[in-house]
């Protein structure tokens, strides 16, 4: 089965405040805690995705790619959501070789979206 490596487009940004600021209002202590929880979720999520690739289970592959897009998302890290939701649609067709070549690029994007909220105590 072929696939079709994972391209993002170029001006995609890696973080988007706008997101928090519009489900959130902005609050300091919110932001910190979605921060927290976002930075927690991702190596679990990579991890569920790892071992779906291992035991050939593409839906575990994909519940973990779905539940990764959502919390990107909802997040802001619109390069992750983009790089989770075709991994997601990989494992869903069955194509694990894809997913396998996609997690360097999801590791790649999620460090540049770590640079970028490290130090978030507000968004503005």
């Amino acid at each position: 089965m072929s696939f079709s490596p994972i391209v993002l487009e170029a001006d995609l940004p890696v973080f988007d405040p706008s997101r928090l600021l519009d489900q959130f209002g902005g609050e300091p202590e919110i932001l910190v805690e979605l921060r927290d929880l976002f930075l927690q979720d991702f190596p679990q999520q990579l991890e569920r995705m790892q071992s779906g690739i291992a035991a050939g289970d593409a839906d575990a592959v994909a519940r973990a790619a779905h539940s990764l897009k959502g919390a990107s998302g909802t997040f802001g890290a619109e390069r992750v959501f983009q790089v989770a939701l075709a991994i997601e649609r990989l494992a869903r067709e069955g194509q694990l070789d894809g997913v396998t070549m996609g997690l360097d690029l999801l590791r790649d994007e999620w460090a540049k979206v770590v640079q970028r909220i490290q130090n978030l105590e507000t968004v503005s």
